[in-house]
């Protein structure tokens, strides 16, 4: 048998599921603003191996290093890294200045995009003009180029700017419930299953305690008209009943490829904080320039209204 080993940084991330549930405060006023109860802090590290397998024998495997951070005001940090030459890709948005910024190790410019500001009264898009959506090679990418905002006062998508930090809960709630199987169940039925479905086995695998927090295992088996696939998530919850966080503390997946043969891949726990990330963490290098880039409104519906008139963001 021959055996390639390649190691990538894939430039799209292969995070693992994950979901937060907040509730907000609302008002039947329809003109006021809604806050965002904060978001339960974490930062997880992962270790990912892809296994190519083809069909003459060839194994060609991947892997890589995840970080995924949250704080309690919902910034965001996502970065990937090669294990083969430490090439680094991150993301990282911050909902509180209405931002996103990425930067990479092949490029020492960071780019900042400005998030559009919903409007009142009424749905908008937004996009980033061609001019900026062009990359030269080695450039950070921001991973969109357009967004929809819900009219002002309304609960908005994460890449639409809404003033004010977000609350905490009232006090009182009870301690959310250990995740269960059809917790487990509805995270992997949520994720690609093959359309041409023929059969398929479900198992659960019970509580396992991964770095200090309780995770419940299932196992689903698909056989479809392309070949079989296997999909094994271990789901932990944190927080409270009506403030908490689902995520993934293991990932196993197999699956079929017509062009590849059998791709499998492990998302293996490295390390997992419960504590607040400094805020340094959601932040470029200091040495590296920045590039700031806003969104201009377009029609949402450009059959029906190509004459809307264009504004800026910020």
């Amino acid at each position: 048998m021959k055996s390639l080993i390649v190691v990538v940084l894939a430039l799209a991330s292969l995070t693992l599921p994950l979901t937060s549930q907040t509730r907000r405060e609302r008002s039947s006023n329809a003109s006021r603003k809604t806050s965002r109860w904060t978001q339960i802090p974490f930062t997880t590290e992962f270790r990912i191996t892809t296994v190519q397998t083809s069909r003459d024998g060839t194994i060609v495997t991947q892997e890589m290093d995840e970080v995924n951070a949250f704080d309690s005001q919902w910034r965001h940090l996502l970065r990937t890294t090669s294990l083969a030459n430490g090439f680094s890709s991150s993301v990282a948005d911050d909902p509180v200045k209405g931002t996103r910024t990425v930067w990479n190790t092949s490029s020492p410019q960071t780019k900042l995009l400005l998030f559009p500001t919903p409007v009142e009264g009424r749905e908008s898009c937004w996009e980033i003009a061609p001019d900026d959506q062009r990359l030269t090679r080695g450039e950070a990418q921001f991973g969109m180029i357009s967004a929809h905002c819900m009219p002002e006062g309304q609960h908005q998508f994460p890449y639409c700017h809404e003033d004010g930090e977000a609350v905490p809960p009232p006090d009182g709630d009870l301690p959310v419930p250990e995740p269960s199987y059809e917790d487990c169940l509805k995270h992997v039925h949520s994720e690609n299953m093959p359309t041409q479905k023929i059969s398929e086995k479900d198992d659960d695998l019970g509580d396992e305690t991964i770095n200090h927090v309780v995770a419940h295992g299932c196992r689903v088996t698909v056989t479809a008209t392309d070949g079989t696939y296997h999909s094994e998530l271990w789901l932990a919850k944190i927080g409270t009943v009506k403030h908490n966080t689902q995520f993934a503390l293991r990932r196993i997946t197999e699956r079929p490829s017509s062009s590849l043969g059998i791709i499998s891949t492990k998302y293996e726990l490295i390390d997992l904080n419960l504590s607040e990330p400094d805020i340094s963490v959601f932040a470029p290098p200091e040495n590296y320039s920045v590039k700031t880039v806003s969104m201009h409104e377009v029609s949402c519906n450009p059959a029906r209204d190509p004459a809307q008139g264009a504004a800026s963001a910020h």
